[in-house]
């Protein structure tokens, strides 16, 4: 069996800036590794291909919650397309 294309989601909880809403909330990105060529895209869950920090420092712990995704997802992609 040979590996050549895989998909990963990974999520991280997080409070939401509104105080009204107090269920967790949830920051996830996808993880598109390609093993023939090495390489390794992450993208917003939401649909988009881009992340925008504009305008979000409301947003301070959403933003944290996905840069621990990220992170996460680096190191899982550079484990995978080097083992």
């Amino acid at each position: 069996m040979k590996k050549i294309e895989s998909t990963f989601h990974f999520s991280e909880k997080y409070n939401h800036w509104d105080e009204e809403i107090t269920e967790p909330q949830e920051a996830i990105v996808i993880l598109y590794v390609d093993y023939s060529s090495k390489k390794y895209s992450i993208v917003p869950y939401c649909g988009t291909t881009d992340f925008q920090f504009r305008n979000s420092s409301h947003k301070v712990d959403m933003w944290r919650a996905i840069l621990k995704v990220i992170s996460a997802a680096i190191d899982f992609a550079e484990k995978e397309i080097n083992s």
